[in-house]
Order: structure tokens, then sequence, then C-alpha cells
């Protein structure tokens, strides 16, 4: 709904006003007190958010930031929006793959311990019931969670999101070194950040994307000669921009 309404042309004071108070999702309600009062204060996206990251996941911050400094938030919020509508029909497939085993499960907890009633302990069948019900949910939730995090760490999602972040950075006429950094923190992949924090700083500066990321083993030799194409031709949207949207392409759930 931001990226609808920032995209019309709508101040994010009336995106927000008009979105509704979102009584369903509390965290999200609060997100939205957060950003208006942070607007009515005319501090900007990043300001705002800074003191209350507890309301975002961590690549959300740093793509709101990113799209804020660049001057690109609407691609951002486009970027997140489809982050997010993929990541959720993943959980729709898993969703309907655990559908006949929940139900297997919930029926076998009913009807397994059904003679407890026959002798007359009604109350502890109850309790049995709610118990084992609480940990087939608890189970049935453990599962969505993790395939939550196997979509967003999966290898071709990551680099998707690295390769649409340098495309959009670099456009944007950031200075190479924070467009890397923007990159990493939108891949949201611990061992690319462990790399990007251990990487000397004059490796971080003076230096082509493609030899600031010659040495990741996250990072293929496919996208490092595309960017050693796009160090010299400055095409990074003809390049960078379409390697990406192939590995979105390869990854979006059917």
């Amino acid at each position: 709904m931001w990226f609808a309404g920032y995209s019309a042309g709508l101040p994010h004071s009336t995106v927000f006003t008009t979105a509704g108070e979102f009584h369903r999702s509390p965290t999200v309600r609060e997100l939205r007190r957060v950003l208006l009062d942070g607007l009515r204060q005319r501090q900007t996206i990043t300001e705002t958010l800074r003191h209350h990251q507890h309301l975002l996941e961590p690549l959300e911050f740093a793509m709101l930031q990113m799209g804020e400094e660049s001057g690109k938030l609407e691609e951002t919020l486009e970027m997140l929006g489809e982050h997010f509508n993929a990541e959720h029909r993943a959980m729709l497939e898993v969703k309907r793959k655990l559908a006949y085993p929940m139900a297997s499960a919930i029926a076998a907890i009913f009807i397994a311990p059904l003679p407890i009633i026959f002798f007359g302990n009604a109350l502890l069948y109850l309790a049995i019931v709610a118990s084992e019900t609480l940990v087939a949910l608890s189970i049935g939730g453990a599962v969505l969670a993790a395939a939550a995090n196997r979509y967003r760490s999966k290898p071709k999602v990551v680099l998707a999101r690295f390769c649409r972040t340098l495309a959009l950075t670099v456009e944007a006429g950031l200075g190479l070194d924070r467009v890397a950094e923007f990159a990493v923190l939108a891949a949201d992949n611990a061992e690319l950040t462990e790399y990007w924090n251990r990487l000397p700083r004059d490796r971080k500066s003076g230096q082509s994307l493609a030899a600031m990321f010659a040495s990741s083993r996250i990072i293929p030799r496919t996208v490092t000669a595309a960017l050693e194409i796009a160090d010299v031709s400055g095409d990074y949207n003809g390049t960078v921009r379409k390697l990406a949207e192939l590995y979105t392409g390869d990854i979006a759930p059917r």
C-alpha cells in the first residue's frame, strides 16, 4: 500500500492516514503511528525509524535507509513489496503441504485418548487434547518460521537483492563504497556481512565493485563478471539489474 500510494504521487502522511489502523497487526499499527509522528516532526524516514528498529526486520530498515539516501525510495518500496509477496506465496505453499499431515495429527490427538472418556475421566481427556493440540500448533508454527528463514537465505534470493540494490544505488550516484555497503545490508546474509566487515578499508574505497567482492564465497563468478562489465561500461541497468531479474525469476514461487 505504501508503494502504491507513493508511486501515485501521494505524500507519505496521506498514504499512512488513509491506510487505516491495521487492527490485525499490532506491529504494523505501531509502525504506522511512529512514522506519522516522525512526519509531523519533519523527520526523515531513517531518523524516525532509527530508534524503532524493533518494529522492522533488519532488511526492511536497511532497504528504507538506502532508498531514502539514494533518492530511489519508490523502487525500494517496490523491491520490498515483491520480496514479501514472494515470501508470502512461499508460506502459502508450505501451508498447503502441511494441511494433510496437520489434519491427520489433530484427528489422532482427539481420537487416541477417547478410551479415557469411557472410564469417566472427561477432564483428563480434555487436558490431554488441549496440551497435545498446542504442541501440534507450535510445531506447525516452527515449520513455517523455518521455511521463511530458508526462503530468505536461498542463494538466488540473496543475490537478487544484492544485484538490484547495486544497480539502484549506482544509478543514484552514490559513491562505490556506499553502494557496496547498502548492497551487503540489503542482501541480509551473515557470511557476506562478515566478509564486508573484515575487508580492509583500502579495499572498500578506490576500487571497482568487482574487485571489492572478488574474494567473497557468496558472490559467484557470474556476478563478479557482470560487475566487471558494468564497471567498465557504466551500464549497471543492462547488466547487474538484468542479472537480478534472472535470479528473481528463478526463485519466484509458482
